[in-house]
């Protein structure tokens, strides 16, 4: 029997950006990090399932992001290392900048956490199925 070949998923990668002459560097989460993140992620990833699907459109990115400022900040804050009083100091365009270098450094976890939750949710609707023939046949 010959394996499969798998590609390969794409590495997390820290992103730079500059800011009021400051190089900031924003991480990847870490599993521990997305642990104490818990459920401040899940209705964020469930939104971000349906706005950008497979990753390949990101025009409703910031709106998304934006629409859970709680699990924004945390990430935001987590990612950078940084203060409260420097994320709240950021004027709108380096805010924007900052969550998308956010979405980059850890694009490859959004998206293996996406398609997780689309594979437990077609687990779900073949067992559901499977329960509901198993019951019509008896």
């Amino acid at each position: 029997m010959t394996e499969q070949a798998q590609e390969p998923t794409p590495e997390s990668a820290p992103r730079t950006l500059e800011v009021d002459g400051r190089t900031i560097t924003v991480k990847p989460l870490t599993f521990v990090q997305s642990l104490d993140l818990g459920v401040l992620l899940e209705s964020l990833l469930a939104d971000l399932d349906r706005t950008i699907g497979d990753g390949s459109d990101l025009s409703g990115l910031l709106d998304t992001f934006y629409a859970h400022p709680e699990a924004l900040r945390r990430m935001l804050l987590l990612s950078t290392g940084e203060e409260e009083a420097w994320l709240d100091s950021l004027d709108s365009e380096t805010g924007d900048r900052l969550v998308i270098e956010l979405y980059l450094a850890n694009a490859p976890f959004f998206l293996r956490r996406i398609s997780m939750r689309r594979l437990a949710r077609k687990a779900s609707e073949e067992a559901a199925g499977a329960v509901q023939a198993e019951a019509q046949a008896t």
